[in-house]
C-alpha cells in the first residue's frame, strides 16, 4: 500500500473493479456499484502479513538453513524429467500464486487480479 505503483489512478481504477467485482460474486448485491481502492481497509491484513513476516525472520539460523536443504531437495527433484529415454532439465517448474498484475511501465492490465479460478 505504500508504493508509487499503488499511486497510479489506472492502478487503482483496475484493482477497485476487480476486487469489487471478485466480491460482488460472493456476497452479492451487498456492495455498490462504485467501488474505489479507498473503499476498502486491508489495514488487518496487512498487520497478519506484518507480522507473520516478523515470524519468519526471527527464526532460528539453523531451521532457516533446514528449510533452504528441503527446499533444495524438492528443486532438484521437480527440475528434472525423464523425456525420450534422457534426462532433460525443465524450464519452470513453479505456478505462479495468485497476486496483482503489476506489468512493466504503463501496463494497461496493471492493477488486475490474476490467476482467480472463481466459480461461476
Amino acid at each position: 500500500m505504500e508504493t508509487e505503483f499503488v499511486e497510479k489512478e489506472k492502478v487503482r481504477s483496475n484493482f477497485a473493479g476487480s476486487f469489487a467485482t471478485l466480491m460482488k460474486r460472493h456476497h452479492g448485491d451487498r456492495l455498490p456499484l462504485d467501488v474505489a481502492l479507498e473503499d476498502f481497509d486491508f489495514s488487518s491484513i496487512k498487520a497478519h502479513l506484518d507480522s507473520e513476516r516478523e515470524k519468519r525472520n526471527a527464526r532460528p539460523a539453523e531451521e532457516k538453513k533446514r528449510e533452504t536443504e528441503e527446499n533444495q531437495s524438492r528443486a532438484n527433484y521437480y527440475n528434472y524429467c525423464l523425456f525420450d529415454d534422457g534426462v532433460e532439465k525443465t524450464a519452470n517448474n513453479l505456478v505462479e500464486p495468485p497476486g496483482i498484475f503489476r506489468g512493466r511501465g504503463e501496463h494497461p492490465s496493471a492493477g488486475l487480479l490474476k490467476n482467480r479460478i472463481v466459480p461461476e
